[in-house]
């Protein structure tokens, strides 16, 4: 099947987009392959725009909700969910599921604590990307193919991480690959693995 063919957004993780700051645009580019639903805040409306692709769902506080709908008339159909910052990641995860979406991809500068919450992981697949490193929330295994020199990251406790990898002493939980090969994390809880992606 063609990049250019359009699936139906449940079949594609969604893409909420947090920050554009440094992100790589093949980063963005990848995601945006599919045609997935994009969700993103009021504030990147305008970078967004810039850019040339799409959106489907707009994060933003009530108050703005009205100005911003008669503002982006020219690109409804859209959908609008009001929601303080703090709970735009939650908001955006009901909202998935209910539609059916199974799966979120992420785009931040900053992988931090507002990703380690547990009410949601159970009901959607979440991906972080970040400036750096590409974050998989892993529930109880993970096993993936990786080169020679490759930086991972671990983030969470009781893990079991097996491979030919060496220990990063400096960086706390971070690895480095010895060898190409496969690198097989199981866990008793979830935990987030991160792969450098630059």
């Amino acid at each position: 099947m063609s990049s250019h063919h359009i699936v139906r957004d449940e079949q594609e993780p969604a893409l909420l987009i947090l920050s554009l700051r440094d992100i790589r645009n093949s980063t963005i580019d990848e995601l945006l392959e599919w045609s997935p639903t994009v969700v993103l805040p009021d504030i990147l409306i305008n970078d967004v725009l810039n850019r040339g692709f799409r959106f489907d769902i707009i994060l933003c506080e009530e108050a703005k909700e009205n100005l911003l709908r008669k503002s982006l008339r020219a690109y409804f159909p859209l959908r609008f969910l009001s929601a303080s910052p703090d709970l735009w990641l939650d908001r955006t995860i009901d909202c998935l599921v209910e539609s059916g979406h199974n799966a979120l991809s992420i785009i931040t500068d900053q992988f931090d604590d507002r990703f380690m919450t547990k009410k949601h992981l159970p009901n959607i697949d979440l991906v972080i990307y970040d400036t750096n490193f590409k974050w998989h929330r892993v529930q109880t295994h993970f096993k993936k193919w990786f080169p020679k020199g490759k930086e991972i990251r671990m983030v969470g406790s009781n893990f079991e991480i097996t491979g030919y990898i060496t220990s990063n002493r400096d960086l706390g939980d971070s690895y480095i690959t010895e060898y190409n090969g496969m690198i097989v994390v199981s866990c008793s809880e979830p935990i987030w693995f991160g792969e450098r992606i630059i």
